[in-house]
């Protein structure tokens, strides 16, 4: 029987826990950034007060009901977006960062307003609804890596799951796993260990009005150096009025790694780009 492979946060939590398992190279990688992360968290909660902080909702002490697969249900559209709200105009950030409106945490991680491309709903207090353009893409990008982690879910990861991602098998898999986690039935990974983090740029691997590839960079609140940054790579397609995730995998939504030392991206984050440090 093949062995299950791990989340993206599950392996790097895995690499604390037992770095035996790693060879040289690897421990020096993921040292300072891992390290970094679970010894940021009281630094986290200074950065907090001065942002508004979205807490997640802490799963109920009910059973949650088993999802339905991709074959009962049809992708979940909200009400349709304000004009005033979401700008449909052609933009290009692959070398200039967008301005944003403000920063705050949402989920896990920072992540952006932008004026005129989203976020400009909420699904069930998830943010989602962004514009038809780059910058729209990047912010999708910025808010699902932070709002979707499976291996530590809240209870409105299930609606977010189903509203985020193109149905398919991986998407039916991924809605178990999160119900059991919130049933208690199976773990979950330590939420406090991926929370000492911030976006500090990013990359667009590629972009049409159809499909984009957006590469979002992060880098650990209290060890900041090019040696302790990594990044989530996101595919997103255009369908339903919004962005929505097309799985990196078979195992994972996403795809994330090292970021390497001295790889160009574009500068953005709450430090980079508005002095919040």
């Amino acid at each position: 029987m093949a062995k299950k492979k791990s989340g993206f946060w599950s392996q790097n939590i895995n690499a604390v826990k037992h770095p035996e398992d790693l060879t040289g190279a690897q421990r020096n990688r993921t040292k300072g950034l891992l390290i970094g992360m679970f010894v940021g968290i009281t630094l986290f909660a200074v950065i907090a007060v001065t942002v508004r902080v979205v807490a997640g909702t802490p799963p109920e002490s009910h059973s949650i009901p088993a999802p339905p697969t991709a074959h009962q249900t049809t992708t979940p559209t909200p009400a349709a977006v304000s004009s005033s709200c979401r700008n449909d105009t052609a933009t290009d950030i692959s070398s200039d960062p967008p301005n944003t409106s403000g920063w705050e945490i949402i989920g896990f991680f920072p992540v952006p307003r932008v004026a005129g491309a989203g976020p400009c709903l909420s699904h069930e207090g998830s943010t989602v609804g962004f514009s038809h353009t780059m910058t729209g893409a990047l912010v999708a990008a910025s808010h699902y890596t932070s709002n979707l982690n499976v291996d530590a879910p809240t209870t409105r990861t299930p609606a977010l799951l189903s509203y985020a991602l193109v149905p398919g098998d991986l998407t039916d898999r991924l809605a178990k796993k999160v119900t059991a986690i919130l049933n208690h039935e199976r773990p979950g990974t330590d939420t406090q260990a991926t929370k000492a983090v911030e976006p500090i740029g990013y990359t667009v691997a590629s972009y049409s009005p159809d499909e984009a590839v957006i590469e979002v960079v992060y880098e650990s609140v209290l060890n900041k150096s090019m040696d302790n940054r990594f990044f989530v790579s996101v595919r997103l397609t255009w369908s339903e009025d919004d962005w929505r995730i097309v799985p990196a995998t078979s195992e994972d939504w996403m795809h994330g790694g090292v970021f390497s030392p001295g790889a160009p991206f574009v500068p953005w984050g709450p430090s980079a780009q508005d002095g919040w440090e």
